[in-house]
């Protein structure tokens, strides 16, 4: 009996052995060929004519697309075997669907519906009569903003001119953000339109633009606060910055300023996480879901908007930790503030612009290893504020000009930061920080699509100077005592708006240095300004709140404090 049963464990085994060969062997076959199938596609919600890519695999003979509603489409591009291209008919039904794709003998339905989106605005960051100068960004908000495809404003000369999509400062479904161009803007007052994909013009509020004049303005960088190449993949939960917030102290950060965090999805169910420095609460959450523009090997970005909370808790001295704590299924590259940096310009408006050709051999950027580098000596006279205008022909479907570094060959983020696009040019505003490097090592262009015919720098007559209007008070005040006390005048903020700085410059800090935003009448403390204070280097400095403004205006601003001497007070845009 029991070589009986020996022997039927020995023929099972060598049953289970085959089985298990010929269920790899088909396994193996499946692989190689899987046949008709949607993986994916991007966007899930969409408009008519919205471009939109599917994968998957078996694309190669399909022959039809039946989108939500019964619409089926025979118009659309195979770039391969496993991607399609397709632009989203009309007539999707408001509740969405499947995708259907067909080959000659076979079809294959997405896993998830696709939606339908509708954009709605609902404001602008600018409201009529406003101003708008060159080089300022305009705020619009409302949802599925996303589907924004241009912007047409007016040039120099009354012409209709279009900003495309791939100029937006920043696009997201409930804010969209474009930079007016610098000079090549009609000056006087006209009211825009927003073009969507599916057709919608949207107006703008009328508005008075006026030309960038190279005079003290304020200009939106964009400032890094760590680089580097972390896969969080694998279960990492790295510190960002250091502990007790040095990269917040050199680079003054400020509450409502937005933190930028550049990830590379490494996976279709990816995830996000950012979390206070010493595991106190968690910041944000981004994923898949949330953010469906991303996808896997490529790089995009998310934001978190700064509180004065998060930024105490950076500053606070734990001896370990950091700025932030990441966790998630991406690639993080960089993190970044976005800031808006007050440059001091040269010249004053009115005067002539002198243009100066700084680069005139034609070059093509036909691959990544083309370049130029214009010498430190065609800047030597440089100024903040300065215009770069590269003048290119030839522009491709791949077009991407990048300002760089001589040396390094680093990106030159300020630059990059402030560069519009317009007909035939391209051009950036001269950051403040850049002037030195310029003087010193010059500047380098690197990019693919296009060919560059001549780089001009474009300087405001006039030269620096000019008397310093912003002042609002200037009786340098010794503020050595409670006793101590100044009130600027209510019409003194006539003209100011929410969120316009009051910037008071100081000497002589001392030990017991308090100063204090103060209610004129009642001499009490102004807490909505206090909340805003942040110190500078020989300043401090508030934004004017929204509900300070009626009191502003009909009462003016007092202050008290002790162990510092102000020296002039500033009413700054």
């Amino acid at each position: 009996m029991k070589h009986i049963i020996n022997y039927l464990g020995a023929l099972l085994a060598v049953v289970l052995i085959g089985a298990t060969f010929t269920a790899c062997a088909e396994d193996d076959e499946g692989s190689a060929n899987v046949g008709l199938g949607i993986k994916t596609f991007f966007p899930t919600k969409v408009v008519t004519n919205q471009p939109m890519t599917i994968n998957g695999s078996g694309f190669s003979d399909v022959t039809e697309i039946e989108f939500p509603g019964g619409i089926k489409v025979s118009n659309f591009e195979i770039v391969g075997n496993d991607m399609i291209r397709v632009d989203a008919p009309a007539g999707i039904p408001a509740d969405g669907g499947k995708i259907v794709v067909r080959t000659a003998d076979d079809e294959a339905e997405s896993r998830l519906p696709l939606t339908l989106g509708h954009t709605v605005v609902s404001g602008f960051s600018k409201q009529p009569g406003e101003e708008a100068s060159g080089g300022e960004l305009i705020e619009v908000y409302g949802t599925d903003l996303e589907f924004i495809k241009s912007v047409e404003l007016l040039d120099a000369e009354g012409e209709p001119q279009i900003i495309g999509h791939e100029g937006f400062e920043r696009k997201g479904t409930n804010k969209l953000t474009f930079r007016v161009p610098l000079t090549n803007i009609f000056k006087g007052s006209f009211a825009g339109t927003l073009y969507t994909y599916d057709g919608q013009s949207i107006s703008m509020p009328e508005l008075a633009y006026k030309p960038s004049a190279g005079v003290p303005h304020w200009e939106t960088v964009e400032t890094i606060l760590w680089e580097g190449n972390e896969n969080l993949s694998g279960g990492a939960q790295p510190y960002i910055g250091s502990d007790a917030g040095a990269e917040f102290v050199k680079n003054n950060v400020e509450a409502g300023q937005i933190v930028r965090f550049y990830i590379e999805p490494t996976e279709e169910e990816w995830w996000f996480e950012v979390f206070e420095g010493h595991w106190s609460g968690q910041y944000g959450k981004w994923t898949g879901e949330t953010n469906p523009e991303f996808k896997v090997g490529e790089q995009g970005y998310v934001e978190l908007e700064l509180t004065q909370e998060m930024i105490d808790a950076a500053l606070k001295q734990q001896w370990w930790g950091g700025i932030f704590v990441i966790q998630g299924k991406v690639i993080v590259t960089k993190v970044t503030v976005i800031q808006d940096v007050w440059v001091e310009g040269g010249g004053e408006e009115g005067g002539e612009d002198t243009v100066t050709t700084i680069w005139d051999q034609e070059t093509k950027f036909g691959d990544w290893s083309a370049t130029i580098a214009i010498p430190a000596d065609q800047f030597a006279n440089v100024n903040a504020g300065d215009i770069v205008r590269v003048y290119y022909k030839d522009k491709g479907s791949d077009y991407l000009p990048l300002f760089k570094h001589v040396e390094s060959w680093g990106d030159w983020n300020e630059f990059q930061a402030l560069k519009v696009e317009e007909d035939g040019y391209f051009e950036a505003a001269v950051p403040a920080e850049a002037v030195a490097e310029l003087k010193e090592k010059g500047l380098r262009f690197q990019g693919l699509g296009f060919t560059i015919t001549k780089v001009d720098l474009i300087q405001h007559g006039g030269g620096g100077g000019g008397s310093d209007s912003s002042a609002i008070w200037d009786v340098e005040t010794i503020f050595d005592s409670w006793s101590a006390t100044i009130v600027i005048p209510a019409e003194k903020f006539a003209s100011a708006k929410a969120g316009n700085i009051v910037r008071v410059t100081i000497k002589d800090k001392g030990s017991d240095y308090n100063p204090i935003y103060k209610h004129v009448d009642s001499w009490g403390d102004w807490n909505e300004f206090q909340a805003g204070k942040v110190d500078g280097d020989g300043y401090f400095e508030a934004p004017i709140p929204a509900e300070a403004l009626d009191e502003l205006n009909e009462k003016g601003l007092r202050f008290q404090g002790v162990g510092f001497t102000i020296v002039k007070v500033e009413l700054l845009p």
